[in-house]
């Protein structure tokens, strides 16, 4: 699966976290998932995947879904 190719969408929680937490645009948001690391691979549509990447100081968990051809953002952790 090419996730990197994928346009992004996120649920409101995750819009919410990512503006509170991270001062970051969606252009960059693309930039984290083509650069950081992924602790866990979806291999099929449905399972949830896990990208990780530091910013700076901050460290950021994004959890994430894919379907029908679309990364959907779940939640995003750290940088607290």
């Amino acid at each position: 699966m090419k996730l990197h190719s994928l346009p992004i969408k996120m649920t409101k929680h995750a819009a919410i976290r990512l503006i509170n937490r991270f001062d970051i645009s969606a252009e960059e948001l693309h930039h984290v998932f083509k650069t950081g690391k992924f602790t866990k691979r979806p291999k099929k549509e449905g399972e949830i995947g896990i990208v990780e990447r530091s910013i700076g100081k901050k460290g950021i968990k994004i959890v994430f879904k894919v379907y029908d051809d679309t990364i959907w953002i779940i939640t995003v952790e750290g940088g607290a």
